[in-house]
Formats: C-alpha cells, structure tokens, sequence
C-alpha cells in the first residue's frame, strides 16, 4: 500500500517537473524572441503589405533596381556580400518573406504566387520603382517567374540561381527525394520543440555560428517560432506553387541567365545513395531540368557556377554578381 502511494506521489512529482518546464520552456522561448529580434542589424525597414510586414532594405542607386529573392529558409542577410556589390553599380533590394528574420508571419497558403503577390505590394508600397531585374535562388526562382507572369511590364531581366523547377519531381528516385526535398515531419517536430524552447537550447549547444554579421543573424533566425512556421508553410505549398508555375507560361524577350550549379565528382554521393544515382541525376539537373527553362526566354542563355552546390550565393558570390551585372548592362541597352 506504502509502495503504491510512493508510486503516485513519483508520478505525480514527475508530471509537476515535467510541466515546470515546459513551462519555463515557454516562457523562455518568448523573451528570447523578443530580446533578439530587438537586436538584429536593421540596415532596412518594415513595410506594412496590408496586414503584416515585410522587412526591406535598399541600397544604390540607379535603374533598373535588382530584386533578390531568397531559397526555402533563407534570410535576407545571406544576400549582404552580393548586395555591397551590386549597390555599386544600380538600385539593389533584399527582403524577408513573411515569417523570416524581421518580416511579421504571413497568411496561408505559403504558395509561389502568394509569396510573389506579397512582393509586388512590398515594393509598390515602399516606393522602389521598376523596371526590375528579378533574381530568385532556389524557390525565390518560382516567386520571381510568376511576379513577371502576372507583371510583365514591369520586370526588365531575370536571373535564375540553381532554381526550383516545376520538372524536377519527375526525376526523383525514392533514395534521392529526402535529399532533393526537406524532410516536412521533422521540421514540423522542431516547430513544436520550438513552441517550448527545446528547439533553441539544442541549436546553442552547436558551435560555428558564425562570425560575420550576416551568419549571427542567420543563426539567430533558425531559433524563431515564426521562421521555423514559415519554413514548413512554404514546403507544405510546394506541390501547388510548381502547378502555378507550370501554368504561368514563358518569360518573353527579356535577358535571362539561368546559372546553375557546378557537376559532381566521384565520393561525393551522400550517405545511402547510389554514386550512380546521384551522379544521374545531378546531371540530368545541369543538362535538362535546368537547361530546359533557358527557353523561357527568347534570350536566355546557361551559366555554371563551377565551384560551387546549389548555396551559390554562398559558395561562388561571383557567379551570381557576374550574371547580375550582364542582365543590368542588356537592360540598359536596349
């Protein structure tokens, strides 16, 4: 009888700790939140695109005004070094999507098509005039392919950095489909570690956050309720973004550089992955997948970024400047 009780009582004690917590947890994960966000660079400003904000920053001067648009999880500071460049020679702008580091979260559905509706009215309501050279990493290319299918008038050129492609999930083996597409029950699981600090405290213990401005801020994004809601808003849209697309149609005769990462070499086949089937496929990415939306313009043409994965604008910043830079000067000359 004496034992049974003890039991409850442990239980009991248990379940109090426990609750304590998660509690604490929640708490935790809230002021943290609100301290950091306080403290990130604000080179820019929040704009308000009717019922949250956006955050933008502009720098340069000139026409017409390059648009960077970022990859599936990636914040605005991961443009800096590419920004610092391009000011030097036009009108520059990055931006958080909803969710992202200072942006406020957005409404669903998280699709392509939203995501480009949203940056329209950022830069209509921020006063950044076009005509526009859009560059979009990644899923930013979707954003920006459907931004010129609804605003044609007002987009002068686009780059397209190892883009997303509405043909891609047809090549996709079973071994290669987690590596190709971020795992959605994880980050669902992390969003809701997240929600009691959990995610945090694990993301602290790492080490190599980064020294440069841009990396801190990064980092700190990760720990984010809202980016880590965003994240898997936008994956969770992925199926109907690439029908968007493939309904969108052809970009016209406007200047396009479709630059596209560099070719594997042998060992580099992940964990659990045929060297075949990867190497295949990463070759089938170069030469059809990415080749193919070349002839979305009647002036488009294929670049690669030889030393670098699908992070171009980590990995080769060059790369990404030097196609800017020829997209601008087309722009100018006609």
């Amino acid at each position: 009888m004496r034992l049974g009780h003890l039991a409850k009582r442990g239980v009991a004690t248990a379940a109090a700790v426990i609750a304590g917590g998660l509690l604490f947890g929640f708490v935790y994960q809230r002021v943290a939140e609100r301290y950091e966000r306080g403290n990130l660079p604000r080179p820019g400003r929040l704009v308000d695109v009717g019922g949250h904000r956006l955050y933008l920053s502009c720098t340069g001067e000139g026409s017409p005004t390059v648009v960077l648009d970022s990859a599936l999880g990636v914040v605005s500071y991961s443009w800096t070094p590419i920004q610092a460049e391009v000011s030097r020679f036009t009108r520059v702008c990055s931006y958080d999507r909803a969710g992202y580091g200072l942006s406020d979260p957005g409404p669903l559905p998280r699709t392509s098509k939203q995501l480009a509706s949203e940056l329209h009215s950022l830069l209509g309501t921020a006063e950044e005039a076009g005509p526009y050279v859009l560059v979009g990493h990644s899923l930013g290319g979707l954003t920006i392919r459907l931004f010129t299918q609804a605003h044609p008038a007002e987009v002068a050129g686009l780059v397209l950095v190892d883009s997303a492609s509405e043909n891609a999930e047809a090549h996709l083996t079973p071994e290669l489909r987690p590596l190709m597409m971020p795992p959605l029950t994880q980050m669902k699981f992390a969003g809701v570690l997240a929600e009691f600090g959990m995610h945090r405290i694990v993301l602290s213990m790492r080490k190599g956050r980064g020294s440069t401005e841009a990396q801190r801020a990064a980092a700190l994004n990760l720990r984010r309720r809202a980016y880590i809601q965003a994240a898997i808003g936008e994956l969770e849209a992925l199926p109907l973004s690439t029908e968007q697309v493939r309904s969108a149609g052809k970009l016209g005769d406007r200047p396009l550089i479709v630059l596209t990462r560099g070719p594997v070499h042998p060992g580099e086949a992940p964990r659990g992955v045929s060297p075949a089937i990867y190497e295949n496929f990463e070759r089938i990415w170069r030469t059809e997948i990415q080749a193919t939306m070349v002839g979305l313009s009647t002036r488009g043409e294929q670049r690669f970024a030889k030393h670098s994965g699908h992070m171009i604008p980590q990995e080769e910043p060059e790369a990404v400047i030097d196609g800017i830079r020829e997209v601008v000067s087309r722009t100018r000359l006609r």
